[in-house]
C-alpha cells in the first residue's frame, strides 16, 4: 500500500480486547499486554488486522503514557517493552489526577496502541493470497504492519469496535458501519453539525467519534471556501475579459457607456450590446445587466463572444 494514501492519524491507534491491562500495583507501576502473538483482529478501518510483534520497537526508549491518547492527560511513562508471545510494555505512573483516575478505575481500564505512521511498513494482503507473520501463516484480505514504531500507549474504557465486516474494494480498505450501542444518537448529533447526510454517513462509517468528526468538517468547510474563492477569481477574469471585447467592437456601432441608460431600451435588442443597454435602461447594474441579457438573450451573448 502506497505511503502517500491519505489515511486519518486515527488509524493508527489499536485498541486491545478485554485483559490488556495486566496489572496496576499499589506502588504505582504497571504492566500491560496489548497484544498477542499472531493475534488477528477487526480495525475500523483498516479491517482484519495484524501487528508484527518481531519487528516492533518504542519510538523513544521512554514514551508517554496517556489516557485515551490525549496528550494533555499524562499519566505516566513506559520504560520497557518485552516481546514474550506477544507485546507487554512495563511502566510507572506519574503523580498526578489522571495518575489517580486510572488507578481508581482499575479491572475496567483496557490499553490502546499509538503507531508512528511516517515510520511504520504497510502491508496490504489481496483476498486469496499468503502472508507470514511472526512464523505465522494467514491469508488476505487483511493488512499487517511491520517495524511499527509506538508513539505512546493510553488507558481507555474502550475496547476494541465488535461485530464490525470488512470489503476490499479496488485497492482501498473500508470498513462496514460499526454495530455500536446507540448509532442512531451519534448521527443526530453528526447531523446536528453538517446537513451533508452523505458526509455525516461517509465519517460515521469509519468510525468517527462526534469530535472527530468536527474536526472533519472544519477541514471540508475550509476546503470549500477555498474553491468559493477560485470561483469567485474566474468569475472576475471572464468579466475582465468580456469588459475588454467591448472597448474593442467593430467600428460603426455605437459604444454603450458603463452607467448610461439608453434612449429607446424598451425595444428589442438586435445584438448583446444593445441588450445590456436594455437592462441597464431599467436601472440594473452592470454585473446585473449583463448576467441577464446573458441569460435571456443567449443566442446574442454567443454571437458576440464568439462561443458555440
Amino acid at each position: 500500500m502506497s505511503n502517500n494514501q491519505q489515511i486519518p492519524s486515527e488509524a493508527f491507534r489499536f485498541r486491545a480486547g478485554n485483559g490488556s491491562v495486566k496489572s496496576v500495583s499499589e506502588t504505582g507501576s504497571f504492566e500491560l499486554a496489548p497484544y498477542k502473538l499472531g493475534q488477528l483482529v477487526e480495525h475500523w478501518y483498516w479491517g482484519k488486522f495484524l501487528f508484527e510483534v518481531s519487528s516492533a520497537k518504542m519510538y523513544k526508549d521512554t514514551i508517554p503514557a496517556l489516557v485515551d491518547h490525549d496528550t494533555a492527560k499524562g499519566c505516566g511513562k513506559i520504560t520497557a517493552m518485552k516481546k514474550d508471545n506477544g507485546l507487554q510494555v512495563t511502566g510507572e505512573f506519574i503523580d498526578n489526577e489522571h495518575a489517580k483516575y486510572v488507578r481508581s478505575m482499575n479491572g475496567l481500564m483496557e490499553c490502546s496502541l499509538r503507531f508512528n505512521e511516517s515510520r511504520t511498513d504497510i502491508e496490504e494482503i489481496k483476498e486469496g493470497n499468503k502472508v507470514e507473520v511472526d512464523g505465522v501463516e494467514h491469508e488476505g484480505p487483511l493488512v499487517v504492519f511491520r517495524n511499527a514504531e509506538i508513539m505512546e500507549v493510553s488507558f481507555t474504557l474502550f475496547g476494541a469496535i465488535p461485530n464490525t465486516t470488512t470489503s476490499f474494494n479496488k485497492g482501498f480498505i473500508m470498513a462496514d458501519t460499526p454495530k455500536i450501542a446507540d448509532p442512531s444518537a451519534v448521527i443526530e448529533k453528526m447531523s446536528a453539525l453538517c446537513k451533508d447526510a452523505s458526509f455525516v454517513l461517509q465519517c460515521f462509517k469509519k468510525g468517527m467519534s462526534v469530535d472527530e468528526f468536527a474536526s472533519s468538517l472544519v477541514v471540508k468547510q475550509n476546503l470549500e471556501i477555498e474553491q468559493f474563492k477560485v470561483e469567485l477569481q474566474n468569475k472576475d477574469a471572464e468579466i475582465a475579459e468580456l469588459k475588454t471585447k467591448m472597448a474593442k467592437q467593430p467600428t460603426g456601432v455605437a459604444p454603450v457607456a458603463f452607467g448610461a441608460p439608453v434612449a429607446q431600451a424598451s425595444a428589442e435588442p438586435k445584438t448583446y450590446m444593445e441588450a445590456i443597454a436594455k437592462f441597464k435602461a431599467e436601472g440594473k447594474d452592470q454585473k446585473t445587466a449583463m448576467s441577464m441579457a446573458c441569460g435571456q438573450y443567449p443566442e446574442l451573448y454567443k454571437s458576440f463572444t464568439g462561443r458555440v
